[in-house]
């Protein structure tokens, strides 16, 4: 049981076409500094809401797999978070208010199926260097405040989201 592994920092099990659903258990890896388990694998069902407990997680890199549902409002707990890679799956639902993880640089929701706009909350984060929420179905505004960072950072949107700085846009 992958619960047992309490004393396990660093679990990188990208690329193992592993299949079924992430388990609760996954909570109990209190001491998990990065964790991905991405890409190759055929994971489905829901992120945990224990994944909350993780409070020592800097990497969470759940991309490319098959995971449904909604981000769960409990990875705000996770206030070490520097890395948080959902891209490439089945989400859905608004993006919840991450503004207490404020160590946050590298954000991926793109390739999803989030609705709803991106919070005033995204200029919290003073280390923000990537933002991609393409592919989703995310309408509003980029806020101004992050647009005039100084250096700004890479954000990638659709053209459904009024941006005066974003990148990788063709929008007429």
């Amino acid at each position: 049981e992958i619960g047992n592994l309490v004393n396990v920092k660093y679990l990188y099990i990208d690329d193992n076409t592993m299949t079924g659903a992430l388990p609760n258990e996954l909570g109990k890896m209190t001491n998990i500094v990065e964790l991905a388990i991405g890409g190759g694998n055929m994971i489905n069902g829901q992120i945990p809401d224990q994944i909350g407990n993780l409070e020592k997680l800097t990497l969470l890199k759940l991309d490319n797999t098959a995971i449904t549902g909604n981000i769960p409002i409990a990875i705000r707990k996770l206030t070490q978070l520097k890395t948080l890679r959902l891209n490439h799956n089945k989400l859905g639902g608004s993006i919840p208010d991450l503004s207490l993880c404020k160590n946050l640089n590298d954000i991926r929701f793109d390739n999803n199926g989030l609705t709803g706009s991106l919070g005033h909350w995204v200029v919290k984060f003073p280390n923000l260097a990537k933002i991609t929420i393409t592919k989703n179905n995310i309408a509003g505004s980029v806020p101004a405040a992050l647009c005039s960072r100084n250096p700004r950072p890479w954000i990638e949107t659709d053209c459904a989201v009024s941006c005066t700085c974003c990148s990788n846009r063709n929008c007429r």
